[in-house]
């Protein structure tokens, strides 16, 4: 998961198959509105999830593009995470990467959701739900989200 990166998706097709990820497109289509949706589907035991800060120094993106950053990084597939403010170049709501706190907690924020790494496992939560910040290897809030 990539934090702070252009809206999109992308994915090294000629690699994903190998290693056991599924590639699903679904398209929709509403009058004159269209949506397409990129989704990786693969066994969350097989892979590390990361979000990764695109923060540089002098307030800059480390990254031009999610599709470079995927490839510097020898990641096989990456989304966009999270929102922005372009100035000063930093998250809109709280990002943790590699146990490092950037950007406000807003818990009563239209940003409800907690994407939240601890070891292995990655629960979309609350932000009503974060009781502790200990042994968070990865946060990135967003929102708005659902879940029933």
């Amino acid at each position: 998961v990539a934090g702070r990166l252009l809206a999109t998706a992308t994915f090294a097709a000629d690699k994903i198959h190998d290693i056991g990820i599924r590639l699903h497109d679904v398209n929709i289509r509403l009058e004159e509105r269209k949506v397409r949706l990129s989704l990786a589907i693969f066994e969350e035991k097989k892979f590390a999830i990361r979000i990764i800060d695109n923060t540089a120094p002098s307030d800059r993106a480390r990254f031009d593009n999610l599709a470079s950053a995927m490839e510097k990084l020898g990641c096989v597939a990456g989304c966009n995470g999270g929102f922005f403010n372009r100035r000063p170049f930093q998250p809109a709501g709280l990002m943790i990467v590699d146990g490092r706190e950037s950007g406000p907690f807003e818990p009563n924020s239209w940003m409800n959701g907690l994407l939240i790494i601890r070891g292995t496992h990655m629960p979309l939560e609350s932000t009503a739900s974060l009781k502790s910040r200990r042994d968070i290897g990865g946060l990135l809030q967003a929102g708005p989200w659902r879940m029933r």
